[in-house]
């Protein structure tokens, strides 16, 4: 099942909106969209401060997550209903939440996660490649690290 989100709030003033980091899929997806409009990965790098407020405060609910954002980036499929893989900083933060699959991790290096745009985050090419390294064989990892590390940008089709 897909998330279906049909309103976006906007955060005010005196109030900080959960960040939302993509991971698995979603990241990947959307590195290629990027690499495919720009050329290269023309994201924002984290300083180690804001790295860690950002994996603390990521605990998004269905108003911090506006659909039409996430297709606009590459992060998700307008065709393809596949669930969004977010990252959090403690399984506390997790919430229920349909078309969502969740990804815990309570530290990671310096430079591992990059500002898409105002409250969108993913894990950078390098961090991704091993969260997602754990999960596939051997040839599969290797073929990842051979696309996120270089120039080149695989179709999302091929799978």
């Amino acid at each position: 099942m897909a998330v279906k989100i049909e309103r976006r709030n906007e955060p005010t003033g005196e109030q900080l909106a959960a960040s939302v980091i993509l991971t698995g899929a979603s990241a990947l997806r959307m590195m290629r969209a990027e690499r495919r409009q720009m050329g290269y990965i023309s994201w924002k790098d984290l300083n180690p401060d804001e790295e860690r407020r950002v994996l603390r405060t990521s605990s998004p609910s269905t108003e911090d997550i506006y659909l039409p954002d996430l297709v606009r980036i590459g992060a998700k499929s307008g065709e393809v209903q596949e669930d969004l893989c977010l990252l959090v900083g403690s399984a506390a933060q997790r919430r229920r939440m349909p078309g969502v699959g969740w990804s815990v991790c309570s530290g990671l290096p310096a430079g591992s996660i990059l500002e898409v745009e105002p409250g969108v985050y993913s894990l950078s090419p390098e961090a991704l490649c091993v969260a997602v390294a754990r999960e596939v064989g051997c040839i599969q990892a290797f073929a990842l690290a051979q696309e996120l590390c270089s120039k080149i940008s695989l179709s999302d089709r091929g799978k």
